[in-house]
């Protein structure tokens, strides 16, 4: 990793608020995670949304 770069965990969530997919990645800036997690959320058809964490935060949430 890269000085600037920061691991980002990304929770998809149903519309029953469940869990059904996780995953890791290392992005360079929360802007760049932001964008990732969409494209992540597209590939994840059961869940219609998608938090963005950072360490124990909450950075922002996208939606199908």
């Amino acid at each position: 990793m890269g000085d600037t770069d920061s691991a980002y965990v990304f929770l998809g969530l149903t519309a029953a608020g469940e869990c059904p997919a996780l995953e890791l990645m290392v992005c360079a800036s929360p802007d760049e995670a932001f964008a990732r997690a969409r494209l992540w959320l597209g590939s994840h058809r059961s869940c219609v949304r998608a938090q963005i964490w950072r360490d124990d935060q909450l950075l922002a949430e996208v939606t199908d």
